[in-house]
């Protein structure tokens, strides 16, 4: 009996002595393998997401960069094709958009020419007030100029006489297809005295 419990805790020691055996010659090796191991673990756990989260960003950037790029291309494109127009105008035209918006209040010529609009109706001017206004336009007037200064108003206040209706309708008319930029703000007529009464607004160039 006692022999076969010296042989069972022989063979016990004889095993464990082989265990540490195998493990000492090849703890290296089961080094390497733990190293791999932990490597790949950092790799799927750690860098490769990080990476992927960095490909990412750099490829939005690059997108941005493109699109911003591309923005500039069509931006310097519109540039170089207004300037071509621009130098395309012709001096007539260019005289034409000057006298739509002119530069300075030119009081003598405002009053030259509403004074012959209306004698070319068979009108009489009996009064004509041309007062500059110290003060820039709305934005949309501001669109329409020209980028340089500023746009300033005239104000108009006239009496016209010796009008019929169908000779203040085309007076309104004539006054509004003008070619320099005129806006009826408040007209009104007497049938009676056939008398036109009218506020306007003109631009100009400061």
């Amino acid at each position: 009996m006692m022999d076969t419990k010296e042989n069972k805790i022989s063979g016990i020691k004889e095993k464990q002595q082989l265990l540490n055996l195998f493990l000492y010659k090849y703890f290296h090796i089961f080094n390497i393998i733990l190293f791999i191991l932990v490597l790949l673990f950092s790799y799927i756990f750690v860098i490769n997401p990080k990476y992927r989260d960095i490909t990412r960003g750099v490829e939005l950037s690059n997108v941005e960069k493109r699109e911003k790029l591309d923005n500039m291309q069509q931006f310097l494109a519109k540039l170089n094709r207004y300037r071509q127009e621009y130098y395309e105008i012709s001096p007539a035209n260019i005289e034409r958009l000057n006298a739509m918006l002119p530069e300075g209040t030119d009081i003598e010529s405002m009053y030259t020419e509403i004074a012959s609009l209306v004698k070319q109706r068979g009108l009489t001017l009996s009064s004509l007030e041309v007062t500059p206004e110290d003060r820039t336009t709305s934005a949309q007037i501001k669109k329409s100029s020209a980028n340089e200064g500023q746009v300033g108003e005239i104000k108009l206040n006239m009496q016209v006489s010796g009008a019929d209706y169908d000779a203040f309708k085309k007076l309104v008319l004539a006054l509004e297809n003008n070619l320099r930029l005129i806006n009826i703000d408040k007209v009104s007529y007497s049938p009676a005295d056939m008398t036109i009464g009218m506020e306007a607004v003109s631009y100009y160039l400061k």
